[in-house]
């Protein structure tokens, strides 16, 4: 039987996946206020716009306790299926946010972040690489880290998050095992892939054709 084609794979993805989920939006300043919090607010506006339901938010300081805190209160709520977190994500001593996540990560989409990066190159440039913005699945959740300049959530939004659907819809049951496994235990990076490949010339289809939800999919099947 012949592999079906790149489009008609992206659109399997789609047409099986729900178009909303519920997102818990978190930024990360040790100076924000709900007054001038203007890459949260816009983040809340753009999820909603795009059909998505805003399920809480907050402002925490740039804390990794405090973070991941957060976090493991959020994934107690069956609703809280996307995180999505602005601010830190720089290389100064206080950006501490790519550390709280990355440790509690279970899968890496790797390619969130090296998506993100090319992007930002083609409007800021160099300046690009300095963002460590990442993506990734903490026990079924999907997590966003972006940047806190506006500018950078409206492209990560626009371009990449609001293609996401129902990250939560994905969840797979835990075994014993996955269920006795605290979430600090990262599993190392790199996934095996386990799918045909059935893109014509790279393999894979590419993120904005499948979604996040697509490679969730995938790596759960590797």
């Amino acid at each position: 039987m012949a592999d079906p084609r790149p489009d008609q794979v992206a659109q399997e993805h789609r047409s099986t996946g729900h178009k909303t989920a519920g997102c818990f939006v978190l930024t990360i300043s040790d100076s924000k206020t709900p007054k001038d919090d203007t890459s949260g607010n816009l983040i809340r506006e753009l999820l909603t716009a795009a059909g998505h339901t805003v399920v809480g938010h907050g402002i925490v300081r740039d804390e990794p306790t405090q973070v991941v805190a957060i976090i493991r209160e959020g994934l107690t709520k069956p609703d809280h299926q996307v995180f999505v977190l602005t601010g830190g994500t720089g290389i100064t001593s206080r950006d501490s946010t790519f550390e709280a996540g990355e440790a509690h990560l279970t899968k890496r989409i790797t390619g969130f972040g090296e998506l993100f990066r090319m992007l930002s190159y083609g409007e800021i440039g160099a300046a690009a690489m300095m963002s460590r913005a990442q993506a990734g699945v903490v026990q079924g959740r999907l997590v966003f880290s972006l940047p806190g300049s506006p500018h950078a959530c409206r492209l990560a939004l626009e371009k990449l998050i609001q293609r996401c659907r129902a990250a939560g819809d994905q969840r797979r049951p835990q075994n014993s095992m996955e269920q006795q496994r605290p979430i600090h235990r990262a599993v190392p990076a790199g996934v095996k892939s386990g799918g045909r490949r059935q893109n014509d010339q790279r393999g894979e289809p590419r993120l904005d054709e499948i979604g996040p939800d697509g490679f969730l999919r995938r790596l759960r099947n590797s």
